[in-house]
């Protein structure tokens, strides 16, 4: 559960902290000493999960600044949204288990429903804390996105009619037909909304039969499917990475991340960092995804997102090793084919789908930089990078940003003059096409392996080098003394050799979290082999006795 997400794991958290609370008001239930049993399954149980996701926890919290939040608030009209037929059935459900209630005996209540009361205790709990970061969590965090907790209100509502009703036809004695009512009704809820045209949010869009039908028909059952493929057919094996415009229409061929699926489908890698997720790259990345389209999707909290600056974009793409782009808005269409530094290399669809190839013929990784780095001291470089993105005209002008200058050999500036800095470049003009070349040369011979190693020859031995891949504190080098962080978000070296090669070293937090895992690993196979010697022959065995 911890590895399969955030959010749901978080949420078992909280409704495991309510259980444990209520368990700690009952000192024994039927003679058995349940408070002392539960505080002990659950501490051995805990130590057993943090060890099996310490390879994963641990560097995460060590490495947590390098990470990028996301958040924002989506409008939801909570009565709205929820499923038209849900509060009926919640409403349906309370009055049968009232009725039942007032009409039944106490002791047929209590042995009518052992089961279901713990389990409506656990879904109570998981509505009422759903519910509370819902409306509060932004509050506490902006990662807390109140849509995200709207799933576990609509399946605790869910779950607790089903509960409801099923305890009503149990003191009715009507178990199986009851069961059946409740199955044919999950069935139908999962199956109809009853969208209407009164109610938008639940149109025929969002019923279960057409996402079904979606999913499993692939792109290939897609009207347009077929393009996604042509596309592929264009750009697979060829250099450079590949980008393209945020766009409705590209909801034709699936989704508009669907060209994040390039590098499977066409060995073509793509913006690093692509267009969504939570690492480092994705912060240059929104902005250019501002700069080249229509609209912009949700963004890292500390994005401010670039309007349409396809001038300022085009040289942005340029520098980050993006040399094909698949256009569908036609303004994109427009400023791509207005601009001398691309050209049509193809059309798709009828021309709805435009793919752009740059007119630079170096796609190395690895530039030679014809002028000095400013370096300056930073303590928010992420905020900084951004910064720099910002002002169109400092493209030209690479930034190193320094947060420990104690062993640094060079001049650095301070944070203040970077600001400075930047304020003097938002005069300079926007480079036109053909600035890349004017102000670095490629390192034609570099290679990026598969494990993320780049390796590459020079003959600038002391000049700065900029690699175009996201920077992370476990980057190390050989041939030159220290990798530097440089916007947008990548490496600078000055190397001392002519040979240099750029590699990932495993950190103390990450060593340290995969020798606990291999020890969990060998507690949760050692507690199965010894309950096995005792005879014991389910894992969950020990429980249930």
């Amino acid at each position: 559960m911890v590895f399969s997400h955030f959010f749901t794991s978080m949420m078992a958290a909280a409704v495991l902290a309510v259980i444990m609370g209520l368990i700690l008001l009952c000192e024994s239930v039927e003679g058995v000493p349940i408070r002392k049993c539960a505080w002990f399954v659950l501490f051995r149980t805990g130590i057993c999960v943090f060890l099996l996701c310490a390879w994963w926890v641990l560097p995460i919290m060590a490495f947590r600044a390098w990470s990028v939040d996301f958040g924002g608030a989506w409008d939801i009209d909570f009565m709205k949204q929820l499923p038209p037929s849900l509060p009926w059935a919640l409403g349906g459900s309370i009055v049968c288990a009232g009725i039942a209630w007032f009409f039944s005996g106490r002791e047929k209540r209590i042995h009518v429903n052992v089961s279901g009361r713990l389990w409506m205790t656990v879904h109570l709990a998981l509505l009422l804390v759903a519910l509370a970061l819902f409306y509060a969590g932004g509050f506490f965090s902006e990662v807390f996105v109140n849509c995200r907790f709207w799933p576990f209100i609509v399946y605790a509502l869910l779950v607790i009619s089903a509960l409801l009703f099923g305890f009503a036809t149990r003191i009715a004695g009507l178990k199986i037909s009851g069961t059946l009512v409740t199955l044919s009704f999950c069935l139908a809820f999962a199956w109809r909304t009853e969208g209407n045209p009164e109610n938008p949010a639940w149109s025929n869009a969002n019923h279960v039969p057409f996402w079904a039908a979606a999913n499993f028909n692939g792109v290939e059952g897609m009207r347009e499917g077929g393009v996604l493929y042509e596309i592929a057919d264009a750009v697979r094996g060829t250099p450079g990475r590949l980008s393209h415009d945020l766009h409705v229409g590209n909801e034709m061929l699936g989704s508009s991340r669907v060209f994040e699926v390039m590098p499977h489908l066409a060995d073509k890698p793509i913006l690093e960092g692509g267009i969504v997720n939570s690492a480092l790259g994705s912060l240059a990345a929104y902005t250019v995804q501002g700069e080249v389209s229509d609209s912009t999707a949700g963004f890292p909290l500390i994005v401010k997102p670039r309007s349409f600056d396809p001038e300022s974009g085009l040289r942005h793409l340029e520098f980050m090793g993006v040399r094909h782009f698949v256009a569908r808005s036609r303004r994109v269409h427009e400023a791509f084919a207005a601009d001398a530094g691309w050209r049509l290399k193809a059309a798709f669809g009828g021309g709805k789908w435009k793919l752009f190839e740059s007119n630079m013929e170096s796609t190395s990784l690895v530039r030679v930089w014809n002028s000095r780095l400013p370096a300056f001291e930073t303590k928010k470089p992420q905020h900084d990078l951004l910064e720099w993105m910002y002002v169109p005209g400092a493209v030209e002008t690479p930034a190193i940003l320094l947060w420990d200058t104690d062993e640094v050999a060079m001049e650095v500036a301070s944070n203040d003059d970077y600001l400075a800095w930047l304020a003097t470049a938002t005069t300079n003009a926007v480079p036109k096409a053909g600035w890349l070349d004017k102000v670095s040369r490629p390192c034609e011979d570099a290679v990026v392996s598969e494990d993320g190693t780049v390796r590459f020859t020079t003959d600038a031995v002391g000049q700065p080098h900029v690699v175009a891949v996201s920077y992370y504190p476990e980057w190390r080098v050989r041939g030159a003394e220290q990798v530097y962080f440089v916007t947008p978000g990548y490496i600078a070296v000055f190397p001392t050799e002519n040979n240099v090669e750029l590699y990932l070293a495993k950190s103390f937090a990450q060593r340290c979290g995969e020798m606990l895992g291999i020890a969990g690993l060998l507690l949760f196979g050692g507690s199965l082999v010894l309950n096995a010697m005792r005879g014991k022959t389910g894992l969950f065995s020990e429980i249930r006795g």
